[in-house]
């Protein structure tokens, strides 16, 4: 978890590193008023959003609702053009949806739920317990 990975990437470690200038948060991906409007070009998730959807335990609505407010923080946090990568294996669906939500936020780049994504210069993903969804902030 996160003091798990604060030990491996944390600031000390961090601090003598090329990576020094790197800054280490733990925040709520669900409220994020420590970040202003605009904040970010990109922001990667790998497993976050699953581990908030399963947080609502058998009632599946919970989670979807943690979900649709993660997005309404990204729809806020990424700046016009940017970009949201979700590597996913289980709130795949949910996570689609939540976007889908604020579809005059996110335009929808890709989604590997039905097939490999592959590059333009012929890389594919080779994680097929993984799904890749990608979205980029409308400039509206």
């Amino acid at each position: 978890g996160v003091m798990r990975a604060t030990k491996l990437f944390g600031t000390k470690r961090l601090q003598s590193s090329p990576l020094s200038s790197v800054e280490l948060r733990v925040a709520d991906a669900r409220n994020l008023p420590c970040y202003p409007d605009d904040s970010f070009d990109a922001v990667i998730d790998k497993g976050t959003y699953d581990a908030i959807f399963l947080a609502g335990g058998s009632n599946k609505e919970i989670g979807y609702d943690q979900l649709v407010m993660c997005v309404s923080e990204l729809s806020r946090i990424v700046c016009s053009g940017g970009i949201v990568l979700s590597l996913t294996a289980v709130a795949t669906d949910e996570i689609h949806r939540a976007f889908s939500e604020f579809s005059e936020d996110w335009i929808e780049l890709f989604d590997t739920r039905e097939k490999v994504h592959m590059t333009e210069d012929g890389y594919a993903s080779i994680n097929v317990d993984a799904t890749m969804l990608a979205w980029k902030r409308s400039c509206t």
